[in-house]
């Protein structure tokens, strides 16, 4: 090599030394990292997922085809053949007959309708909750319901509206 072309050939050579030293020390780490001993390999952890990192996975999953199946039948074609198939976006727009920005409006409507889905995920996207909720306040007792109705206050209860009075 030519030293010629060093400036300060002192801090090149504390350099070479600092670089090779830690090449030994990453050499050391990662020999160590890959050779235990029989003793030391129950420590390494499973590659695998615990049955609750699974459990999770499944209902975040359920909840975004739940919510996929809320979206129109068209949006949810577009969206999965484009996601999953990977059919480009101008042979969809060519098939259903409408504009590429369509398509790709109708794709990113899934996308955001999915990331609902799975940052909310007590809001059913297919409103069966609310539905629920309805259809169990119809279906209560008549005994559970108030039956008073309100009253009006007194200057109100005779007197006319704001409304009426302009209208005459």
């Amino acid at each position: 090599m030519k030293t010629d072309d060093i400036r300060c050939p002192i801090g090149y050579a504390f350099r070479m030394v600092y670089n090779l030293a830690l090449d030994e020390s990453r050499r050391r780490r990662q020999r160590m990292n890959n050779y235990r001993s029989i003793d030391q390999v129950q420590e390494i952890t499973a590659p695998i997922p615990t049955v609750l990192d699974q459990l999770v996975a499944a209902e975040t999953l359920r909840d975004v085809l739940a919510s996929l199946e809320a979206l129109p039948k068209r949006t949810n074609d577009a969206f999965i053949r484009h996601r999953l198939n990977g059919v480009p976006q101008k042979d969809i727009a060519a098939e259903l007959g409408v504009s590429r920005t369509l398509v790709n409006f109708m794709i990113k409507a899934a996308e955001q309708h999915c990331h609902l889905a799975i940052t909310e995920p007590a809001i059913r996207p297919d409103h069966e909750h609310r539905q629920a909720s309805s259809v169990s306040l119809r279906a209560a007792p008549a005994a559970d319901r108030s039956t008073a109705i309100p009253a009006l206050p007194a200057q109100r209860r005779n007197g006319s509206s704001a409304r009426s009075r302009r209208t005459g």
